[in-house]
């Protein structure tokens, strides 16, 4: 039995192909490559924080999301997010469908652009473990002490 969820545009081996609305203004795939080796979800639970790998880096205006593991059949990942202040950042779920989805205002020289900004993907990532990512590390430093 195949289960696919209302985002789910075409399943191709087992895998859901999401819809992605906003591909043409931000100029590339939004999801990681299904070539990329994924780990699934649960599967770096007991890995300590500092070796997980982070697999894919998503960033917009003053907002971060670090993916450890991928669901590409319901694009929900798990990691790190950051809305800007390294205080507040939070572990958990991550689903993609939504930050793929969402768009932001401008405004320059007061001037209203709406809908002008979007999430990214950084297509130069290359998945590397938390230790080797400065910009995690400023999050918290007690991560250092880890195993």
């Amino acid at each position: 039995m195949t289960t696919t969820i209302h985002t789910c545009a075409v399943e191709f081996e087992g895998l859901c192909v999401h819809r992605q609305l906003h591909q043409a203004q931000r100029g590339h795939d939004f999801y990681p490559p299904k070539s990329e080796n994924l780990p699934a979800l649960l599967s770096t639970e007991n890995t300590p924080v500092m070796k997980r790998i982070v697999i894919a880096h998503y960033f917009g205006p003053s907002q971060d999301w670090w993916l450890f593991e991928l669901d590409p059949r319901t694009g929900i990942g798990y990691g790190v997010t950051n809305f800007g202040n390294p205080d507040n950042d939070d572990w958990g779920d991550i689903w993609l469908p939504e930050i793929e989805a969402a768009q932001l205002n401008a405004v320059i020289n007061g001037q209203i652009f709406r809908g002008a900004l979007v999430f990214e993907r950084d297509c130069y990532w290359r998945p590397r473990p938390v230790s080797e990512i400065p910009s995690l590390m400023k999050f918290h430093r007690s991560w250092w002490d880890e195993g």
